[in-house]
């Protein structure tokens, strides 16, 4: 049977002081920048924010959606953005370092991350722009679908709906661009959950805690 008492979960860190301690979080407001960042696959849900914002567009909405990364379903998001006629307003980015995912989370007022449980192939675990915009500052909506629901709280440190619903993406972008005090009080509450959780210090002392207990039952166990 399992022992779960041999089961420890450690998450990966973020290195907080040297990869997100100078950025400034300055969001553009003319038009609102909504970002995505992930491999353009299905498990994603990038399909799902371009038909959010064709929703919003249609209602008068001005905001730019840019999704960068690059993957098998590229040709598929292009035709979407072609064929509801969202072209200057949705972007595809390509790919994107590092550095440049951490500027376009300070630029952007919404980060989106749609992601969608797969019906057979690759499972997803714990996007990591998730906690990366968290860490910058700037409010999240995604799903709880894997392991997401570990690290967000509904209306606490960010906002959850449900997946492959363009209407629930829809709404949960309007409700934060229209209620600034709503964003402030989740980014705050996403950069506590990060320090927490994320900083790489505890998770690497964590780690060598588990290591040092180990090799003490060893050492344990070998003497005489």
């Amino acid at each position: 049977s399992l022992d779960r008492n041999k089961i420890h979960l450690i998450y990966n860190g973020l290195d907080l002081e040297r990869d997100f301690g100078g950025i400034v979080r300055a969001p553009e407001s003319a038009p609102p920048l909504i970002l995505a960042v992930g491999r353009l696959v299905p498990t994603k849900g990038f399909a799902y924010l371009v038909e959010a914002a064709r929703r919003l567009h249609a209602e008068g909405r001005q905001l730019r959606v840019l999704i960068a990364g690059d993957g098998p379903d590229r040709a598929l998001l292009a035709d979407l953005i072609g064929h509801d006629d969202l072209r200057g307003k949705v972007r595809l980015a390509g790919p994107v370092s590092e550095s440049e995912v951490r500027s376009l989370i300070a630029r952007a007022s919404v980060t989106v991350v749609p992601a969608c449980t797969p019906t057979h192939g690759f499972h997803d675990a714990l996007p990591t722009i998730i906690m990366e915009s968290m860490a910058v500052g700037t409010p999240v909506i995604t799903t709880p679908v894997f392991g997401i629901p570990e690290v967000v709280t509904d209306g606490v440190n960010g906002l959850l709906v449900a997946e492959r619903d363009a209407a629930a993406l829809d709404g949960a972008i309007m409700r934060l661009l229209d209620d600034p005090a709503l964003g402030l009080r989740l980014a705050d509450e996403g950069r506590a959950t990060v320090r927490r959780m994320f900083d790489n210090r505890i998770s690497i002392a964590k780690l060598i805690g588990l290591f040092e207990q180990s090799i003490a039952k060893a050492r344990s166990a070998d003497t005489p």
